[in-house]
Formats: structure tokens, sequence, C-alpha cells
């Protein structure tokens, strides 16, 4: 009896001891629906912001300035996003996108990305 109790014991130690350890928590994002919000939030945020489209940023490819009542922000349009609108600039738009080049979350362990400008990388863009 006593040699089941302890080998009963001696594999619950060693099962203890040999267990995974937990992964580190998922970073929790939310959406944030102003220009003013968007600047605030960490690297990954949705950002979902109704506005116009301004114009080109003149320092980088394919970047335009999107404005709404809260501030202004530069965001990447892919050709994809635009598609086969000559000219974006012209009406209000809903943008979705994720935040680019601010602060990462604190949980998440990543080294800084060559983006040192905050800007919005816009998936998603429909005509209000």
């Amino acid at each position: 009896m006593k040699k089941l109790i302890l080998s009963t014991v001696f594999i619950l130690i060693c099962s203890i001891a040999f267990a995974q350890p937990l992964p580190p928590a998922a970073p929790v994002y939310s959406e944030v629906y102003t220009i003013a919000d968007c600047l605030n939030a960490y690297e990954g945020t949705t950002c979902i912001i109704t506005g116009s489209v301004t114009g080109m940023d003149t320092a980088h490819h394919n970047r335009y300035i999107i404005k709404d009542n809260t501030g202004e922000m530069a965001a990447n349009f892919s050709h994809h996003v635009i598609g086969n609108n000559a000219d974006i600039t012209s009406s209000t738009y809903k943008i979705i996108g994720e935040i680019r080049g601010v602060n990462h979350h604190p949980d998440m362990h990543r080294a800084p990305k060559r983006h040192l400008d905050p800007h919005l990388a816009v998936r998603y863009m429909e005509k209000q």
C-alpha cells in the first residue's frame, strides 16, 4: 500500500514539474471610431472612421490624408481598396483599417517596426 501511495505522489509531482507553462495572454484590441482615439490607440487596433480624404501625402507613396471632426492622419490605401475610384477626394467615406506606427500593447513583446509615423493601413472603404 505504501508503494502505491508513494508512486502516486511521485507521478503527481513529476506531472506538475513537467507541465507546460501557460501561454501569454492574448492582447485585447478594441475598436475606435475617431482619429483622435486612433492616434492614442495601440498598434493593431481596428479603426472605423467616417471622414473625408483630403489629398495625397507627399512624403509617402499610396498614402492619403484622411480627416474627420477630431483631426487628421495619414492612411495607406492599396490599389485593391481604391479599386476603380479615380478621385477619392470628393466624398465622405467609411474607412476601416488597423493603426500602424504607434505604441505596442504593453503585453506584446515585439521589436519596434520601421514605421515611426502613425498611419492607418486601410482594409476597406465604403462611400457614404
